[in-house]
């Protein structure tokens, strides 16, 4: 999971919590990994592909937030659910490698990986349920 199903759920967590400020940021956060456990494929990063998977990902991201009505705290919610793999891909380009992180962030993953089409679905059911949780407190 990349940016969608991390950057809601993480809204999502925030909003139910009632966190605001560094505690939204930091739940945000915490809220990525339980969610990494869940078997699904991430898709290749790289090439002009990865770059159009990712903006896509991206713009289905900021669509649903924007249609669930999030305020600023589930923003930071969203952003701090990013954290994690961008760290992840910062290590992984740097010379330093945080071996540790990348150990820790990994120790998450499940080693099962379902069929691309199976991970895909699972994926937007995270996207579409967090999103009409979030509408729905946003109504309340």
């Amino acid at each position: 999971m990349v940016i969608a199903p991390h950057a809601l759920v993480g809204a999502l967590t925030v909003r139910l919590a009632g966190a605001r400020g560094a505690g939204a940021l930091a739940l945000g956060v915490t809220s990525h990994f339980p969610l990494d456990a869940v078997p699904h494929r991430d898709y290749a990063l790289g090439g002009v592909a990865g770059a159009t998977r990712l903006a896509l990902d991206a713009t289905l991201a900021g669509v649903m937030l924007v249609a669930a009505d999030a305020d600023d705290a589930s923003l930071l919610g969203a952003l701090g659910a990013l954290l994690p793999d961008v760290l992840t891909v910062i290590a992984r380009r740097s010379p330093l490698r945080l071996r540790s992180y990348e150990r820790l962030h990994r120790c998450f993953h499940t080693a099962r990986a379902p069929r691309a089409l199976t991970s895909t679905l699972v994926q937007l059911a995270v996207v579409y349920g967090a999103t009409r949780a979030l509408a729905a407190i946003a109504r309340a």
